[in-house]
């Protein structure tokens, strides 16, 4: 069962965007089969906004993996945008940056950067 952070989802244009935190707008993800159940179909184009508070940000981190897989076994395809600057720094010194796009804006990640 996933045990992860709590997660919203809404669709923007055929992209799932996925936001975590206080702040978050849009519908709770409640799929019991976690990340992998925001790829379901196979080819789904996901936004994950970090636009949040630190704590809420910092629990998304541990489950990117598990996200960046499920598109990637899905053929689909992940974002990240509007990190906290700690963000950027950890994933540019783990050059995690290399293969998921960061990107500064929601706009910029729906455009495809």
């Amino acid at each position: 069962m996933y045990a992860g952070p709590v997660l919203f989802i809404r669709s923007i244009g055929g992209t799932t965007v996925v936001e975590v935190g206080d702040r978050a707008t849009g519908d709770p993800y409640s799929d019991t089969a976690g990340p992998a159940g925001l790829f379901e179909g196979g080819g789904r184009r996901v936004v994950l906004l970090l636009d949040a508070d630190d704590r809420a940000t910092l629990s998304v981190r541990r489950y990117l993996f598990e996200i960046l897989l499920a598109a990637r076994r899905t053929g689909g395809s992940l974002r990240v945008c509007c990190p906290p600057g700690p963000f950027w720094d950890v994933m540019a010194v783990t050059k995690l940056d290399r293969i998921i796009p960061l990107l500064p804006t929601l706009a910029d990640a729906l455009r495809g950067g």
